[in-house]
């Protein structure tokens, strides 16, 4: 499935009601809210730790990606971008490429 967050929030409803079992893990492609409403909403769910055994992996594109840098470090990161631009044209962070 791939989704659209489209107000702020919207990841912590959708994480909320998330049929955890249908899924492997969850790529965020965003910066750091999306990851922190992702959680709030497993953290308000019916099950939470089921929730939070889910997988997260975090695709740096927002305009700093500190969680991503911290996570993953400069290099991933760098890596992640150079991919990500040679596919869509598109620069996550021009600092990285």
């Amino acid at each position: 499935d791939f989704v659209v967050t489209e107000r702020p929030k919207h990841a912590t409803d959708i994480a909320k009601e998330l049929n955890v079992s249908e899924y492997d893990a969850l790529a965020l492609l965003s910066g750091d809210g999306l990851a922190h409403e992702v959680y709030q909403g497993f953290a308000a769910h019916k099950e939470p730790m089921k929730a939070f055994s889910l997988p997260i992996a975090p695709v740096p594109t927002g305009s700093a990606n500190g969680m991503a840098l911290n996570l993953l470090g400069f290099e991933v990161c760098q890596k992640l971008t150079r991919l990500w631009y040679s596919y869509v044209h598109m620069p996550l962070c021009q600092g990285w490429a």
